[in-house]
């Protein structure tokens, strides 16, 4: 009962000290969220393992990139037909507690294409976006399926964003990030991700093969590429609905 009062405490003393400095840098839909959603508020303290100040600047940050990436006016007409017909970011199968696992195909991303690349940023929000706005909140497992990937498909600064994201700017939001079957030259890269990265970030992620996934994702929940018998269809862009990702794991 006392870690809930003092959750409690900490949610309004977070919230006020928000809502008493300047709003402009901020989207009115955001400022109203953290108005009026406890939830929001926690997920800033729970990421900051309830460093009030810490909080405050994640929270802060967060809702300014929001605003500036025009995350609340990004909708399914906001995306080119070539991520929306053949996409490599998407929805598939649930992990062992019911998380929705978020699969991104890295064979297929290359460095150099600027504007896909630039687009994929917005996806991946808008699909968390969605993600977090669900009626059933639940944490996302994100998978980067390695396998067949070579230096060409390592883009050092589009993951450092991605990992940002899943855990700054849409705190509590990861459950795990797995690193699924890498090949070994590829090591040297992935440390230097890792060194681009803070404890909290570096945590997270957990470098797996086809044995070790199934500790997270049951077989019948990874698709077939990945060494699973799921064959069900994914969710992406083309159906991307807050009620259609609302369903958890039967």
């Amino acid at each position: 009962m006392e870690d809930q009062v003092d959750q409690e405490s900490l949610v309004i003393q977070l919230r006020n000290a928000f809502l008493q400095q300047n709003l402009e840098p901020f989207d009115s839909r955001d400022i109203s969220k953290i108005r009026n959603e406890d939830r929001a508020v926690l997920a800033y303290l729970m990421n900051s393992h309830f460093n009030l100040e810490k909080a405050y600047n994640m929270m802060t940050e967060s809702l300014k990139w929001r605003k500036s990436f025009g995350v609340n006016d990004l909708s399914k007409d906001s995306f080119s037909e070539e991520l929306l017909n053949d996409p490599y970011l998407y929805f598939k199968g649930y992990g062992k507690n019911g998380e929705p696992l978020l699969i991104w195909d890295v064979k297929r991303h290359k460095k150099g294409n600027t504007s896909i690349n630039a687009e994929l940023k917005q996806c991946l929000a808008f699909m968390l976006d969605h993600r977090e706005g669900a009626k059933e909140y639940q944490k996302v497992i994100m998978l980067f399926n390695m396998s067949g990937c070579g230096l060409s498909n390592i883009d050092y600064d589009f993951i450092k964003y991605l990992i940002s994201l899943l855990t700054e700017y849409y705190p509590d939001i990861l459950d795990n990030l797995l690193v699924f079957e890498m090949p070994r030259l590829l090591s040297a890269a992935w440390t230097i991700i890792k060194n681009m990265l803070d404890e909290d970030s570096r945590d997270a992620i957990k470098f797996v093969n086809k044995t070790e996934v199934l500790d997270y994702v049951e077989k019948d929940q990874l698709p077939l590429s990945l060494g699973g018998s799921n064959e069900s269809d994914a969710t992406s862009l083309m159906d991307m609905e807050t009620e259609e990702l609302t369903d958890k794991k039967q």
